[in-house]
């Protein structure tokens, strides 16, 4: 089994919310690893489970790449966590599409049709699609929709509507779209992905090695999260403006560098107790809370640098960075001095403030960060007016 360590470059570059390829394939390739161990821990506690694990085995020992895809697929990856953390719970049922998916990859469908027969003739395979087996004979019922920009070669981003474990977020999936829906949402989607391109392609370049899966959600816009089980996949009602979506994209994708860094690193002690106000929160959050929200919002403000830098400076643009770079500011000065923070979370902090007092230099109208700085105040204001007297710290805006 691989070790994997996090050299102090790789680590400030996460912790500076700065964009890098190698890093994310690093960060990628210590999930393989966790999804392995995990793996072993379930033929170890669930012997009906073997059987498809020594398959998975084989097929890895001479097509590793198809099957860490499958295996690290988001909605994949999650449910083998919540497979071994629940004991009591059999995983083989899914696990065998699973290895049926691998199969198919590696072009043997023989495996994949005697599965597709063992469960009924219809089965699902993730990062594939919906497939029925009439006759024995495997073929494609539904597959899976995905969008695929241009000059991207070899990126798929997977919208998946259809995968059974993809409810892990706390937030109920959207059904399969409808064909209109669907549209917009590619539509939407890959014009995200050309801003980014256009304006941070190192985004795009980090987001093309670690990012493979959004599931859409039912409910309320501007709703998108992230689970710490699924790395590289994110659920979001789908905005309907490109530049929404590509913020969304960022900001999602930062939480899963920043979970993955978290299962390697300790950032911080066993929860103080301690709640803060976050500028883009109502409800007081935790030392964790604050750590991924900094770390996230860091990203998305550099983003709004990279669009400034590149663009004709829209008003919009200038007004997100600089209610940012102030909000970010407020965050770091409350948390820095947390007794829960280890040294690398301190490190992290530092990192991460660094950035900011870069992007605090950066040259903006004077009415934007008036206006940046009365929003955060009124904010702040409302905040201290909900919480009991005590019971969060206090802090001045300076």
């Amino acid at each position: 089994m691989e070790w994997h360590r996090l050299n102090t470059p790789s680590f400030d570059s996460i912790a500076g919310a700065a964009a890098s390829a190698s890093v994310v394939s690093a960060l990628r390739a210590s999930r393989v690893s966790r999804v392995r161990l995990l793996l072993r821990h379930l033929a170890t506690h669930r012997p009906e489970s073997a059987d498809y694990i020594t398959l998975l085995a084989e097929v890895e020992a001479t097509s590793p790449a198809e099957c860490a895809a499958v295996l690290t697929y988001p909605w994949v990856a999650a449910w083998i966590t919540r497979s071994a953390r629940a004991r009591h719970a059999g995983p083989a049922d899914y696990l065998r599409n699973v290895v049926a998916a691998v199969a198919y990859r590696v072009g043997d469908t023989a495996t994949a049709e005697r599965i597709a027969r063992d469960s009924g003739g219809r089965i699902w395979l993730p990062t594939i699609g919906l497939f029925t087996a009439p006759k024995g004979i495997i073929q494609p019922a539904d597959p899976i929709r995905t969008v695929r920009p241009a000059g991207r070669t070899g990126f798929t981003l997977y919208v998946d509507d259809l995968d059974p474990h993809r409810d892990c977020v706390g937030v109920p999936p959207a059904d399969r779209l409808p064909n209109g829906e669907w549209s917009r949402v590619e539509r939407t989607l890959t014009k995200a992905w050309e801003l980014i391109e256009e304006h941070a392609s190192d985004r795009a370049d980090e987001l093309a090695v670690g990012l493979s899966s959004v599931v859409p959600l039912n409910g309320v816009p501007g709703v998108s999260v992230t689970s710490g089980d699924a790395f590289g996949g994110l659920a979001a009602t789908i905005p309907h403006q490109p530049l929404e979506a590509a913020v969304m994209l960022i900001h999602e994708f930062q939480h899963s560098k920043i979970n993955a860094l978290m299962d390697l690193v300790d950032l911080h002690r066993q929860d103080s107790g301690i709640r803060y106000f976050a500028p883009w929160r109502p409800d007081p959050r935790p030392l964790s809370g604050m750590l991924h929200g900094i770390g996230a919002f860091t990203a998305v403000a550099l983003w709004w640098k990279a669009f400034c830098d590149t663009s004709p400076r829209p008003e919009s643009a200038m007004e997100q960075l600089a209610q940012l770079r102030l909000q970010l500011t407020c965050a770091i000065d409350q948390i820095g001095d947390d007794p829960g923070l280890t040294a690398a979370g301190r490190r992290f902090v530092r990192a991460n403030s660094i950035v900011v007092r870069s992007l605090a230099a950066y040259d903006l109208p004077p009415a934007a960060d008036s206006s940046a700085r009365a929003q955060l105040a009124r904010l702040v204001q409302r905040w201290q007016r909900k919480q009991p007297a005590g019971s969060v710290p206090q802090f001045e805006l300076t």
